[in-house]
């Protein structure tokens, strides 16, 4: 009898147990999508008519340029971005981050509702260091415009080049509905191209009165618009100092910039569009709902 009672007091608790476990899992699940449809737009994103599918990561680096075929067809696009100091670099950005690039995927199209189509590459980076915003996860994807396939090339001239095991603090944006956007997982752009990547060296700082040296933990732009070896201490320090005054941007904050832009060059004459034209513009850039999916390439 006595064992008859503790098995069935084992197999209550158990029950118990379960179900506990069950209702943890779910409530997680749904704080988790909260902030992704905060983070994103929740529209597209719990759109289950959107088809999409994965980029496929790459078992070895992605190909190098310089060993591409001379006779391979080619497209080759140059891209031009304002000079932004680090302060406005930094205030741009939903998510600053240090970390190692652990991968590259084949390159995919994306292709809009009308089937226009766009190559992206994406680079997989694991997060050592968040220094603004928040990701839920150890490693995020990169997606940059262009890629190397087997049969043809897209080049975007100033889009850095990432090396695989090397270690970067980049500046990055999250996607906002636009025409090539895609939702159902996690990835970013950068804020502003070249600018956003700061690659790590190990530079050498001298100490004059005392004639000493030693490695100094610093990291160079790749763009180079600012010159100057940058110490990731002080990099650190000036950051923080931007959070704590210019909060984390949002899509709809991305949303409200991009349409503010378009009102300033009508203003200023950059842009010639009657009052309803400026309107209807302004309510699509404010309200960007992309259906647009990943394509694989074949």
């Amino acid at each position: 009898m006595n064992i008859k009672r503790i098995m069935s007091h084992l197999i209550v608790l158990c029950a118990v147990l379960i179900l506990i476990v069950a209702i943890s899992v779910f409530h997680i699940r749904d704080n988790y999508t909260v902030v992704a449809e905060n983070l994103y737009v929740g529209d597209a994103y719990n759109n289950e008519e959107i088809q999409y599918a994965l980029p496929i990561r790459r078992t070895l680096p992605a190909c190098d340029r310089r060993l591409v075929p001379e006779n391979m067809p080619f497209i080759s696009d140059m891209l031009s971005f304002p000079e932004l100091t680090k302060d406005e670099l930094t205030s741009r950005s939903s998510l600053v981050i240090r970390g190692v690039i652990t991968g590259v995927s084949y390159p995919f199209f994306v292709e809009d509702e009308f089937g226009h189509r766009q190559l992206f590459t994406e680079y997989y980076v694991e997060v050592r260091e968040i220094l603004r915003g928040e990701t839920f996860t150890s490693e995020i994807a990169v997606r940059l415009q262009g890629g190397v396939t087997e049969s043809f090339i897209h080049l975007v001239d100033c889009s850095p080049e990432f090396n695989i095991g090397e270690e970067y603090l980049l500046f990055l944006t999250i996607p906002t509905g636009e025409q090539f956007d895609t939702f159902g997982y996690y990835y970013y752009y950068l804020t502003l191209g070249p600018q956003s990547v700061f690659q790590h060296v190990l530079s050498v700082s001298r100490e004059v009165e005392h004639f000493s040296y030693g490695e100094y933990d610093s990291f160079v732009q790749y763009g180079r618009v600012i010159h100057d070896v940058l110490g990731f201490s002080e990099l650190k320090m000036e950051i923080e100092r931007i959070n704590n005054v210019i909060p984390v941007p949002t899509a709809q904050d991305l949303r409200q910039k991009s349409a503010d832009a378009v009102m300033g060059n009508v203003e200023r004459g950059v842009l010639t569009m009657s009052d309803d034209e400026l309107e209807e513009l302004i309510y699509e850039i404010l309200n960007q709902r992309s259906t647009s999916r990943v394509v694989l390439v074949d």
